[in-house]
């Protein structure tokens, strides 16, 4: 087993985004009365010291949430004053942002919130928190940081030390039927692509309506694009691939340039509210002018007999709306999908408005039938039906006939 750690890129580019995302989806879930569990398959220690010697190795937070914090601070640590570029920050960064503040109230940004500290922003007393790591080391470092916090509901966290791959079949379906799956591996296996995969088949049979969102590194590696097109495959329903690079790839082939987060089932609101903070997020983060961000959509129609009818979210949060007239969408066998994405080049053009490029002309299709391409037809094929009398005569017709001629 591989000992990552990953208190060396705590606060990166890559923990920003996965971060604001994973923010938006808990505030979504929060919305509503209803329990819900969540599960993060690889929690690590929880919270990072950005002042320690691991942080500080290549200070990747730097290009991460240190840009963004010195957008947000002014020099100034005896107040709480914010510069005025914060009115800029996009609202769909606010949760994380809000999560970040509480650990650094003096205005110095020294700690930095792992995902189990994201989860535990707002966290209720009727939600179930089940943190998996299987490194001993970082589960023993979990547990202390749990420790310090204060009000926590008794029995609603839980650390476990196990394999995130094997234990996530233990979970499900939960029991009230509402759930947030974060995996978040590291990748430095490459065994770790096939294996969410293998994992994500097993999840959806198990509970088809759970939101899942699998993180992944943008590196030089062709297993990255190959899981992200079995992931469009394998999702029951909706999903939303967003993506950001912050550079090109480095020369040797080593090196993260980018990330992305793979969201099956997303809430409604997500992809709305990522719209409005790629932009600003990309800009903020880019290391040069090959940065770029993404957003694709696939929308697989659901019925109500695939959903499970003691769930809360039994029915769609939006309505399918139809034109009359036309057919009923069908499912298809290859989600289709819509691209934005948008380039970021800072080094030319200090403004947000100047520097991006947005391309919204590629639309969702209406579910025609395409037959040709393998996708399911709305009409079936027709049945070819024989009386016996139709049959028998056409093997006589088929039969040789072996009599001399009349003469």
């Amino acid at each position: 087993m591989f000992s990552y750690r990953h208190g060396f890129h705590a606060g990166n580019h890559a923990d920003v985004l996965k971060h604001t995302i994973l923010s938006r989806v808990l505030d979504y879930y929060r919305g509503k009365d209803a329990p819900f569990w969540a599960i993060d398959t690889h929690a690590g220690a929880g919270l990072y010291d950005l002042s320690g010697g691991w942080a500080n190795t290549k200070s990747e937070y730097a290009d991460g949430v240190g840009r963004i914090w010195e957008k947000l601070m002014i020099p100034d640590s005896g107040t709480n004053s914010r510069s005025d570029s914060a009115q800029h920050v996009p609202d769909a960064l606010g949760p994380w942002l809000e999560t970040v503040r509480q650990l650094n109230p003096d205005g110095q940004l020294r700690y930095y919130p792992g995902s189990p500290w994201i989860w535990l922003h707002g966290w209720r007393k009727q939600d179930k928190l089940k943190l998996v790591e299987q490194l001993t080391v970082e589960a023993e470092v979990l547990r202390r940081n749990l420790a310090q916090v204060r009000d926590l509901p008794p029995r609603s966290v839980q650390v476990l030390e196990q394999d995130g791959f094997e234990s996530l079949k233990g979970f499900l379906p939960p029991s009230p039927r509402r759930a947030i799956v974060l995996v978040d591996p590291s990748y430095e296996d490459k065994r770790d692509y096939h294996r969410v995969i293998e994992m994500l088949k097993d999840a959806v049979v198990r509970f088809s309506t759970g939101c899942y969102m699998v993180w992944y590194p943008r590196v030089s590696r062709l297993q990255v694009d190959q899981m992200r097109k079995q992931l469009r495959r394998l999702s029951p329903g909706q999903w939303l691939d967003i993506e950001m690079t912050v550079s090109r790839p480095a020369s040797d082939g080593h090196g993260l340039f980018g990330s992305g987060c793979f969201v099956v089932n997303p809430p409604y609101t997500l992809e709305g509210e990522m719209r409005e903070a790629m932009p600003w997020l990309s800009q903020t983060l880019a290391l040069d002018d090959t940065a770029r961000w993404s957003i694709e959509s696939g929308d697989e129609t659901l019925t109500n007999a695939s959903r499970s009818d003691d769930s809360p979210d039994s029915k769609p949060e939006r309505p399918v709306k139809r034109n009359p007239g036309h057919p009923p969408r069908i499912m298809r066998a290859e989600p289709s999908y819509k691209r934005t994405s948008v380039r970021s080049n800072p080094s030319k053009s200090g403004s947000a408005s100047n520097s991006t490029s947005v391309d919204m002309s590629v639309a969702r299709p209406r579910g025609e039938s395409e037959t040709a391409t393998g996708h399911f037809s709305d009409k079936a094929p027709a049945r070819v039906v024989r009386s016996n009398r139709s049959a028998r005569a056409s093997k006589q017709r088929t039969r040789t006939d072996t009599r001399p001629p009349k003469k």
